[in-house]
């Protein structure tokens, strides 16, 4: 019995040992490694707390400063960026809007004679169908002329034409368009060698502003029902432009130069907040374009009351014809 209990307690001792090393702070497991274990205490969770705020409120305040040293450099960079971006392209763009319809009152030109077999198919058209006569002449090579009304206050001179322009801008930042003026005008004389027309009877007028491609130099006059409002447009109105803002409309009404054939372009004078610059515009690359009649074409032929019997119905007459009595 004794030397079972002494061998039973031989046995516990290094079980016990084995159990204080295994439970202590730092003990040697495999003959190699050593495990270390660490006690949480309410101090250690404390300081651990303590840094961890340190390092977040050291980073906010970091990262603060950061953005404030940088904010001014930022903005600066982010600015000439746009600046370059806007400078890639032009300053804006120009469209058109032209009335395509035959009007009531229409002259087609051709730069040759109707034939006597063009002539007869052309007496079977009413010409107040100014649609028909513009279908019937338009494949023989005809082109019509502009004859819209010519606004009071612009001196009458050659043909006159009427446009919607618009002006729009995709930039970032605002520019502001001062002034309009007429640039690289070109004239030679019309190649129309006849006319046909369905002759005007009175005057209108139109709203928005005007000029006459005889006189380019002068500025674009406003014009309205009663006459020229100012005679430079842009001494009172601005456009402004890009940012957003919207597009520039205006009505504009060209008179061309007597009996000939006319082109010109547009140019702008504009402002941004850093300098002053000028653009030319026109149609699309091509220049705008206006085509006076010639006073004496070889054939000038006109629908009016030319017809034969006591009521005078309108008819065809050929006004440049030696025995021709138009009136």
């Amino acid at each position: 019995m004794q030397g079972a209990a002494v061998q039973a307690r031989d046995i516990a001792g290094p079980v016990q040992q084995a159990e204080y090393i295994r439970n202590s702070p730092t003990y040697t497991a495999g003959g190699n490694m050593t495990v270390h274990t660490l006690r949480l205490t309410p101090k250690r969770v404390a300081l651990v707390a303590v840094i961890v705020v340190a390092v977040l409120v050291a980073y906010m305040l970091g990262d603060n400063w950061y953005r404030i040293q940088t904010a001014v450099p930022n903005a600066e960079a982010q600015q000439n960026a746009t600046k370059v971006v806007d400078s890639q392209g032009p300053p804006f763009t120009a469209q058109y809007l032209f009335d395509t319809k035959v009007p009531n009152l229409w002259t087609v030109a051709l730069d040759r004679k109707l034939t006597p077999e063009e002539l007869t198919g052309l007496e079977k058209i009413d010409g107040t169908d100014g649609q028909a006569v513009w279908n019937y002449l338009r494949p023989l090579g005809g082109r019509l002329i502009n004859r819209a009304y010519h606004p009071p206050g612009l001196e009458e001179d050659g043909s006159v034409e009427t446009f919607r322009l618009s002006l729009l801008s995709d930039r970032s930042t605002t520019l502001t368009i001062e002034n309009i003026s007429v640039s690289h005008v070109k004239c030679t004389p019309s190649t129309a060698v006849s006319l046909i027309e369905y002759p005007p009877h009175g005057n209108a007028s139109v709203d928005g502003i005007g000029f006459n491609l005889r006189t380019p130099d002068k500025p674009l006059s406003q014009v309205n029902e009663n006459g020229v409002v100012d005679h430079d447009y842009f001494a009172k109105h601005k456009i402004d432009l890009g940012a957003g803002a919207t597009p520039g409309a205006l009505l504009v009404t060209a008179v061309g130069e007597h009996g000939q054939s006319c082109s010109w372009d547009f140019t702008a004078d504009y402002a941004t907040a850093d300098d002053q610059s000028t653009f030319t515009f026109d149609n699309h690359g091509k220049p705008l374009t206006l085509e006076s009649a010639p006073d004496r074409p070889l054939q000038h032929i006109l629908f009016g009351p030319f017809g034969r019997g006591p009521n005078n119905p309108m008819a065809w007459q050929d006004c440049a014809a030696p025995d021709a009595s138009c009136g």
